[in-house]
């Protein structure tokens, strides 16, 4: 028989709420976040082991999921290689500071 009770969905405080937001706002205007350059290096590092790793990230995904190689290239390591190469193209675009109606 399923299962037909309610999930309930936990709350966070107003309090919670802007006490986060303060600790982000303080971290982010700190200037904690990585430059352009470590971050546009971090991803062109991923890539590269993706590159390098392809056979063992297939093997994985054939071993866990039952994927054939085509469709774990097709399905997974294509794909997020696809998005990776996107991401290195539009994240200076991404990360240019820009006004906003506040």
């Amino acid at each position: 028989m399923p299962d037909t009770s309610i999930a309930t969905t936990p709350t966070t405080s107003a309090e919670t709420i802007e006490r986060t937001v303060h600790e982000l706002r303080a971290s982010f205007e700190g200037g904690l976040t990585r430059p352009l350059d470590f971050r546009l290096d971090q991803l062109r590092k991923l890539e590269r082991m993706m590159t390098e790793r392809e056979p063992e990230l297939l093997a994985a995904l054939a071993e866990d999921l039952g994927k054939s190689a085509l469709e774990g290239w097709m399905t997974e390591v294509g794909f997020a290689m696809q998005e990776l190469k996107h991401a290195i193209k539009k994240l200076p675009r991404w990360a240019r500071a820009r006004r906003v109606p506040a």
